[in-house]
């Protein structure tokens, strides 16, 4: 089940009670800008508490891998196409001014995929779905950032 902060936490706890009475709960949180030390003090209070890695699950999406998989699956040119979605990616992550920050690049990745494709369909209406449905879809168990997530999720 997924859910947003803090109360939304507390209403799913408790529905995860009754319906599914006995079970264990994992809490998975973006990193955002905890410190190394900060987020293992978190880790070590709440042993049902998983931090991501990076910064933001997004993060995960527009990593290297995906995107030269999302050219391979989209017929994309490797060499060239590559290099502007992860170009669009950097100048994205520059102009949030976070060196990691994911969030506004998956937008620009979208935008210069979708320039390229000229379907839109193909990759969704917004950023959104374009990350849900087709950036998602490629995290699978023959990458390095499924393993990484697994990792983090101590699977």
């Amino acid at each position: 089940m997924s859910v947003g902060g803090q109360a939304e936490l507390k209403i799913a706890g408790e529905i995860a009670t009754v319906v599914a009475p006995g079970s264990t709960r994992l809490r998975l949180r973006d990193r955002d800008s905890l410190t190394i030390s900060a987020r293992q003090k978190q880790l070590d209070e709440d042993p049902n508490l998983r931090i991501l890695e990076r910064r933001t699950l997004k993060s995960y999406l527009v990593d290297d891998e995906i995107i030269a998989k999302l050219a391979t699956e989209y017929g994309l040119r490797p060499d060239k196409n590559v290099a502007d979605m992860t170009g669009a990616r950097e100048a994205a992550i520059t102009a949030a001014k976070q060196d990691d920050n994911a969030k506004t690049a998956v937008g620009a990745v979208y935008a210069t995929a979708k320039a390229v494709l000229r379907k839109n369909g193909q990759l969704g209406e917004n950023a959104s779905q374009f990350s849900r449905d087709v950036l998602a879809r490629l995290v699978t168990p023959d990458t390095a950032v499924y393993a990484e997530l697994q990792k983090v999720l101590g699977l």
